[in-house]
C-alpha cells in the first residue's frame, strides 16, 4: 500500500513517512536537509562545455520529501541539470504526492546508467546523498555508491593486480600469524589492515594497487551494510570470509543480504546446508589446521610432570553482552543437563547448537538476532561439559586448570587453578610438558574442531579429547586412541595410552604425521584460493 499524504499529529507536526525495507521490516523515514550528503564527485564541468555553462547535479536517493531536497538544491536550481536515481522499491510505496513534488525539470536516470564508467561520463560537479537509503535497500543502493566511490578513488578505472592478500586483523587477533604466513608460503604478500579502519585504509590503498584476495575472519573489516564488500567487487577484488566462530551468530551482525554473495568458510561443516538454504550461494568446510609455530619439541622419555591439564576460558567471551536479554526454558536446561550426564555415546541426543535450535521456537535465523537463543542454550551447556569434565576428571587425576578468575566458582578448590597462558610463547611448553592435555569441544558448533586439536599434538602433548563428529577428517584409528565419551573414561584411556613403552610417544608422531601431510594453515589457505579460483 503507498503512502498516503502527510498527516499531522496532534501536536501539528507533520508525521514521518514510514516504509518496510528491504529485509521486510517498517523503518520511519527520516527528513530535513542534514539527511542528505552534498559533495562534489568531480572537480570539472562536463566536457568541451564552457565553465559558465550548465553543471550536473546527480541525486542518489530523493528521501521523504523531494520539495526539501528541491529547495536544498536552491531556487529552481539555476544552471543545473538534476539526474536522479531512486530505488523501484522505495518508489512503489510512496503517495500520489511524492511524486508530483519531484520538478519536472529533473530526469530519472536508470540504475543499470550507474556504473563508475557512466559516472565519469556524466561527470557531475554535485552529487546529492540521501543517507538512510543505504540502510533502507542496501543490495540496491550498495552497487551504485560503490561505483561513485571508486570513480572517486580510481578516476583512471581499478589499478593493476598485485601479488597481495589484504586482511582485516588487529594485534590481539588469534590466526592473524598463522593466516599471514600460510599466504605468505603460498606466493601471496599478506597485507594486514586495521579492522577498524578497513574501509579508508582499502581504499587509499585501491588507489595503487589492487590485491588478489580481500580474506575476512569472522567479517572483520566488513560493514554491516556491505559498502565496503560492493566497493571491493567494483573494482574487481574477490572477497571471502571464513567463519572460525558460529556462522548464525555472526550474520545476526549483519543488516544486508551481501553475505549471500560472499564464498564462505566455515570451520564445521553441520552449517554448510543450513547456510546454504538460507541463500548462501558458495560455501566450503574449512576447519581448522596446525601451524609451523608451534613446532614440535623433542620427546621426553616420561612426562615432565603428573598433572592433566585444561586451557581455556571459563565461558564465551563477552557471553553477557552477546546474549543480553535472554531466557531459556527451565525444562529445556533440565533436559539438557541430564544428557549431559549421559554423555556423548551413540544414539543419545547432545545439546549442542542444533539441538537447542530444534527444541526453541526459535524464528527466522536471518535477519535478526533470533540465532543467539539456541546459542546461548548451547553456551550454557558447552560452559556445563566443561565443568563436569574437569570435576570428574579432577577426582581421580592431578589436575590443573589454566584460565581466568570465573573458574573459582566451578572448580570450588577441587582443582589447581593457574593464570592464563601467553598462546605464542608459554603455551607450547604448558602443552608439551603436561602428562596429558584436556580437551572439551563448543557445543556452539555441533561438527566443530577446537585448536587444541592441532596445537596440543604440534607442541608435543598428548591430546585427551571428547568425541566429536569434527574429528571425521582424521584416521579413525588415531581417534580412537585419544577420545572418551563421558568423563569418568578419562583415568582408564590415559591408563591404556601409558600402557606400553613407547606407546605415547609413537601416538603424537602419528598425530604429527597426520598433520603436517595435509591439515597445516598452508593447506587451508591453497584451499581458499582453489575455491575463489
Amino acid at each position: 500500500m503507498k503512502n498516503q499524504p502527510e498527516k499531522k499529529d496532534f501536536s501539528g507536526r507533520p508525521e514521518r513517512v514510514r516504509i518496510v525495507n528491504e529485509l521486510g521490516q517498517s523503518r520511519t523515514l527520516a527528513s530535513g536537509g542534514g539527511q542528505y550528503e552534498v559533495s562534489g564527485a568531480q572537480p570539472k564541468t562536463l566536457p568541451n562545455v564552457p565553465p559558465n555553462a550548465l553543471h550536473v547535479t546527480l541525486v542518489l536517493g530523493l528521501g521523504p520529501a523531494p520539495e526539501e531536497l528541491s529547495a536544498l538544491l536552491g531556487p529552481k536550481n539555476s544552471g543545473s541539470s538534476v539526474y536522479y536515481v531512486e530505488c523501484p522499491e522505495f518508489i512503489s510505496q510512496m503517495s500520489t504526492a511524492w511524486h508530483q513534488a519531484i520538478p519536472q525539470g529533473w530526469t530519472k536516470i536508470s540504475p543499470t546508467k550507474i556504473s563508475p564508467k557512466d559516472v565519469r561520463s556524466l561527470s557531475p560537479a554535485r552529487v546529492v546523498i540521501y543517507r538512510p537509503a543505504q540502510s533502507l535497500f542496501p543490495s540496491f543502493w550498495g552497487p551504485i555508491l560503490a561505483g561513485l566511490h571508486l570513480s572517486r578513488i580510481c578516476p583512471q578505472g581499478p589499478p593493476a593486480k598485485v601479488r597481495e592478500v589484504w586482511l582485516p586483523t588487529a594485534p590481539t587477533d588469534l590466526l592473524r600469524r598463522e593466516i599471514s604466513s600460510a599466504f605468505a608460503s603460498l606466493g601471496l604478500s599478506p597485507v594486514e589492515l586495521d579492522r577498524e579502519q578497513a574501509a579508508p585504509q582499502t581504499m587509499e590503498r585501491l588507489r595503487h594497487v589492487r590485491p588478489e584476495l580481500f580474506f575476512s575472519l569472522n567479517f572483520h573489516g566488513l560493514d554491516g551494510n556491505g559498502e565496503l564488500y560492493h566497493l571491493l567487487r567494483a573494482a574487481s577484488i574477490p572477497v571471502a570470509v571464513w567463519c572460525v566462530d558460529n556462522p548464525f551468530h555472526l550474520l545476526s551482525g549483519l543488516r544486508s543480504p551481501f553475505w549471500k554473495d560472499v564464498p564462505l568458510f566455515v570451520t564445521d561443516d553441520w552449517f554448510i546446508p543450513r547456510l546454504r538454504s538460507m541463500g548462501a550461494r558458495s560455501v566450503h568446510h574449512l576447519p581448522l589446521a596446525a601451524w609451523e609455530g608451534f613446532a614440535a619439541q623433542p620427546l621426553p622419555a616420561t612426562p615432565r610432570h603428573d598433572k592433566i591439564v585444561f586451557v581455556g576460558s571459563s565461558a564465551f567471551p563477552d557471553k553477557n553482552k552477546f546474549f543480553s536479554g535472554l531466557r531459556l526454558p527451565q525444562e529445556l536446561t533440565a533436559r539438557a543437563s541430564a544428557l549431559l550426564e549421559q554423555g556423548r555415546v551413540a544414539d543419545v541426543d547432545w545439546p549442542d547448537y542444533g539441538w537447542w535450535l530444534n527444541n526453541l521456537p526459535t524464528e527466522t535465523l536471518w535477519p535478526g538476532k533470533a540465532a543467539r537463543l539456541p546459542g546461548f542454550g548451547a553456551e550454557q551447556s558447552s560452559q556445563a561439559w566443561r565443568a563436569h569434565c574437569v570435576l570428574q576428571a579432577a577426582a581421580r587425576l592431578p589436575l590443573r586448570v589454566h584460565g581466568d578468575a570465573g573458574w573459582l566458582d566451578i572448580l570450588f578448590g577441587k582443582a589447581e587453578l593457574a593464570e592464563a597462558v601467553d598462546y605464542y610463547t608459554e603455551l607450547p611448553a604448558v602443552y608439551g610438558q603436561a602428562r596429558g592435555v584436556l580437551n572439551m569441544t563448543s557445543l556452539l558448533l555441533p561438527h566443530g574442531l577446537t585448536q587444541r586439536h592441532f596445537d596440543v599434538w604440534m607442541s608435543g602433548g598428548m591430546l585427551l579429547t571428547d568425541v566429536t563428529p569434527g574429528l571425521s577428517i582424521f584416521p579413525q584409528e588415531l581417534v580412537r586412541e585419544v577420545c572418551f565419551s563421558r568423563p569418568g573414561e578419562i583415568p582408564a584411556l590415559l591408563e591404556r595410552i601409558e600402557a606400553g613403552a613407547g606407546r605415547r610417544e609413537e601416538i603424537i608422531r602419528q598425530w604429527q604425521g597426520v598433520l603436517v601431510e595435509g591439515h597445516m594453515y598452508r593447506h587451508r589457505m591453497e584451499r581458499v584460493l582453489g575455491c575463489i579460483a
